[in-house]
Parts: structure tokens; sequence; C-alpha cells
């Protein structure tokens, strides 16, 4: 985890930008994935996990978007996982 954490903060620098959002995990579900779901305490600890050593190897280049204010930004305009690669 710390290995990817410092080769993206590494590409968020080399293209400038100043704010990153880190999605949280997904399920998949019959209907699809579903952003956010509930993975009990593993997968909250590795979001928190991947977006602490984000922020550390980023040291300070760079800020991360609240969680929250991500999750619910997302919700409101009703992006989904296949949204990513465009």
């Amino acid at each position: 985890m710390a290995d990817i954490a410092e080769t993206l903060a590494n590409r968020i620098d080399e293209r400038k930008q100043d704010k990153v959002g880190i999605l949280e995990f997904t399920n998949d579900t019959g209907l699809g994935e579903l952003l956010g779901a509930n993975f009990g305490a593993l997968g909250k600890w590795c979001t928190d996990e991947f977006e602490r050593r984000l922020m550390d190897a980023g040291m300070d280049r760079f800020s991360i978007v609240d969680q929250r204010k991500l999750q619910n930004a997302s919700k409101a305009v009703g992006f989904q996982l296949d949204d990513l690669g465009s």
C-alpha cells in the first residue's frame, strides 16, 4: 500500500493536481457495483489507511477531498463506477 501511495503521489505531483479524492471500496451486487458499500472494519480501514499513506507520501504537495463530501457529491450528480473512464 505504501508503494502504491508513493507512486500515485508522484503522478499527482507531476500533473500539478492540488486536490484528489479517494473513492471507497465497492461491493459487487446483483445490480452492479455499489460505491461506498459496507465492507465492515476491513474495507473502511483499507480506505482510511491508503488515504493516510497518500497524504504522507504527498508531503503537503496536494490535499485530499473529505470522503463524505466526495461521496455526497458523487451521489448528487449520479456518478457511477462506469464513469471513471470518462
